[in-house]
């Protein structure tokens, strides 16, 4: 039938959106330290959710992201 087809065609399709919907790879929470970054990790993740996490902190790291948050605070008027 013709429902049967389209289903078909689309499967690759809906494969891609529902890995990019894919909890795990959102997993980690940023914590941003004075000294550096923290990232939460929920704890019922599994080894995807985890490896994501870590790769969060590493982007964070690599970035330099904590040293370019303090730059900025200091040029931030306050009044």
């Amino acid at each position: 039938s013709l429902s049967k087809l389209s289903i078909l065609l689309s499967y690759k399709s809906l494969k891609k959106f529902k890995d990019k919907l894919d909890p795990r790879k959102y997993n980690g929470a940023i914590f941003l330290g004075l000294e550096g970054p923290v990232v939460k990790s929920h704890g019922s993740t599994d080894a995807l959710g985890f490896a994501h996490s870590i790769d969060l902190c590493n982007r964070i790291v690599k970035g330099n992201l904590i040293e370019k948050i303090k730059s900025h605070l200091i040029t931030v008027d306050v009044r």
